[in-house]
């Protein structure tokens, strides 16, 4: 395998030699890792040092055409640490470049009202690329730009670094987002969406199941104890007043039109939201049921399968699939089937064996959904 070693200003410094072990994970929702063991060399000890970064040619597996849009393109991580070993060996953990974000702060109250794309490119121009204090830019920065796939989002944030205001808001939309190195000594930061590869539009897609050989399942487990479907939000606490009320009026009720069983109480004080006070009352009610909803849809049932795609499945990486992209995974041996995104993608070289495996679902855990309650819910 071949890791390319760059400068913190983006220059080509070399190959890292005898790399005898290197795990890599790209994200859909966040900053990849790698960690990579390597020979104790002269050449490698004046060439790999913390800051330094760590990149992949984004080509590696492809040929032809497929490789074409991926030239001069890497996927970078930024050398965190450096470990050299008993018996001439040097480990290294590097982050994704996305998570550069995170030196950066958003100071103030960032209010989100509408599209995702625009708020997240916004915050990295304001903070990142084009900051009122030109002490703060990043070098080498920029934004892809153009990015048509936002959804509306109401969020009440700010007082947090940009890595994490722009993965919340990403979160909400659906989206991910990266941040690339370039042969031509450029970072670029870019949004995008997976596609949903069981709707008929990108040919023939195979349903991934065991009975059909290309997944592996080990177990499935469903656990609604903490399954919660309406919150009581004390209003008056995130008001700035800096005291919890007991008073009725004070309580913002979500989902209070369930009845029965299907009415799963919570309370939440409501201290994760930001408010202005420039806000009217409007808006700011608006900004707390906002915050009372994603809180619940934190709160639903835990439905996970253990489940990888096999290695022989045929799938390659950015030719067939990409990160976000949504298949259908059906499990016979427990009843179970959906349609679930690729969240992330692992690779790993040792002892000469290459791997490329997708992760479905969540990371931790990898969520399902029942068929039955799926099609109950499309009726």
């Amino acid at each position: 395998m071949e890791l390319y070693v760059f400068s913190g200003a983006l220059l080509l410094l070399g190959l890292a030699d005898g790399v005898s072990r290197c795990s890599c994970t790209l994200r859909y929702n966040g900053a990849g890792t790698l960690e990579a063991v390597c020979e104790n060399t002269a050449h490698n000890r004046g060439l790999l040092r913390c800051g330094s970064i760590l990149a992949l040619r984004q080509d590696r597996w492809l040929t032809g055409a497929d490789a074409v849009p991926y030239r001069g393109r890497f996927d970078g991580f930024w050398l965190d640490a450096v470990e050299f070993e008993a018996g001439g060996r040097i480990t290294l953990t590097g982050s994704g470049l996305a998570s550069l974000l995170g030196l950066r702060v958003i100071p103030e109250q960032w209010l989100v009202d509408g599209d995702s794309g625009a708020a997240i490119d916004g915050a990295v121009l304001d903070q990142c690329i084009q900051p009122k204090d030109p002490a703060r830019a990043l070098p080498f920065l920029r934004t892809e730009g153009g990015f048509s796939g936002g959804r509306p989002v109401l969020r009440a944030g700010g007082h947090e670094s940009v890595y994490d205001g722009v993965r919340a808001v990403a979160e909400l939309a659906g989206t991910g987002f990266a941040v690339d190195l370039l042969a031509s000594r450029q970072l670029v930061f870019r949004q995008y969406r997976g596609v949903n590869r069981a709707d008929g539009r990108f040919g023939s897609v195979p349903v991934l199941s065991e009975s059909f050989g290309n997944l592996i399942e080990s177990g499935y487990r469903d656990d609604r104890t903490d399954w919660h479907t309406t919150a009581y939000l004390d209003a008056g606490t995130s008001a700035g007043n800096g005291e919890t009320s007991d008073q009725t009026e004070n309580l913002l009720v979500i989902n209070g039109e369930l009845t029965g069983f299907d009415r799963r109480e919570v309370f939440l004080s409501g201290v994760g939201v930001k408010v202005g006070e420039n806000l009217t009352e409007t808006e700011r009610l608006a900004l707390l049921r906002a915050y009372g909803q994603e809180a619940l849809g934190r709160c639903g049932p835990e439905q996970r399968l253990e489940a990888a795609v096999r290695e022989d499945s045929g799938l390659v990486f950015r030719r067939d699939y990409f990160l976000g992209d949504r298949f259908p995974v059906r499990s016979s041996r427990f009843g179970v089937g959906t349609e679930l995104p690729v969240s992330a993608v692992t690779e790993s070289w040792e002892d000469g064996r290459h791997q490329v495996l997708p992760v479905l679902g969540d990371e931790q855990p990898q969520r399902f959904r029942r068929l039955t309650r799926l099609l109950r819910e499309q009726v």
